[in-house]
């Protein structure tokens, strides 16, 4: 296995925008689980709770937001 960062890619090549995680045997259940997303300025999307907002323009203590009881909490 190769040192270094894990890039996470598309079939064409191209880097991914939005990384899904779920547990089950079902692939229509992607939509109810949490989602791990990058870019920046503060999240304004409305995903699942769970889901991670990494801003890529943060600073110290500005840059992981997590989605918790319908609302992004910067931690």
């Amino acid at each position: 296995m190769a040192k270094g960062p894990l890039r996470i890619r598309d079939a064409a090549g191209y880097a991914m925008q939005k990384l899904t995680v779920w547990i089950s045997a079902a692939e229509s259940d992607v939509a109810s689980s949490p989602d791990i997303q990058a870019g920046t300025g503060a999240p304004s999307h409305t995903p699942v709770d769970g889901s991670l907002w990494l801003r890529t323009d943060g600073g110290a203590s500005t840059a992981l937001y997590v989605r918790e009881n319908s609302a992004w909490v910067l931690k």
